[in-house]
């Protein structure tokens, strides 16, 4: 059970009480997991399940719990967000890396938070790039893919990995938009 002297902020919280902190116990199996030749309890398991209402109720609980609890910290965690993303480029770029007659590169464009899979020809001299760019208009890049429009469709998406066919006319991806870390 929790004290008043555990929880100093309490004093500047006037309209809370001490009882809507307590968070009921969660429940608790018995469960053995093993791999590679040991065995261990896991009274956490029934958290994998992402369904469960009762891992739902709980959650928020915990939530309920720790947003007063941590209220006092509100102002700092937004200068902390704010100087984390005033250090980060407004875009991000991977070299180009050829691979047949196409270099491939990644970019993260200003104000998204997911990559663009790109490629564009790859040609050896100046004079012939200058010469087929006039002509043929060869230096745009293609976009192969955007996961920002992926995780628009989710809501949340993870890049699991991508791979080009070895004649380059396909791309193999492994999108996660569960959370889970099963592709």
């Amino acid at each position: 059970m929790l004290r008043k002297k555990d929880l100093p902020f309490l004093s500047r919280i006037s309209s809370l009480s001490l009882r809507s902190f307590v968070v009921k116990k969660k429940k608790k199996f018995r469960r053995t997991v093993s791999a590679h030749g040991r065995s261990w309890e896991d009274p956490y398991h029934w958290m994998r399940d992402t369904d469960d209402q009762d891992l739902l109720h709980y959650l928020k609980r915990e939530n309920d719990y720790a947003e007063p609890y941590m209220a006092d910290t509100c102002g700092l965690r937004r200068r902390l967000i704010a100087e984390m993303k005033g250090r980060m480029p407004a875009t991000e770029s991977t070299p180009p890396e050829p691979w047949g007659t196409w270099e491939y590169f990644q970019y993260i464009p200003e104000g998204k938070e997911y990559p663009v899979l790109c490629r564009k020809p790859r040609v050896q001299t100046r004079l012939v790039k200058s010469a087929l760019n006039y002509i043929y208009a060869l230096g745009k890049e293609q976009i192969l893919l955007n996961w920002s429009q992926v995780a628009e469709k989710y809501g949340y998406v993870h890049i699991g990995g991508d791979r080009i066919s070895p004649d380059l006319t396909f791309l193999a991806y492994t999108p996660l938009s569960s959370g889970s870390e099963f592709f």
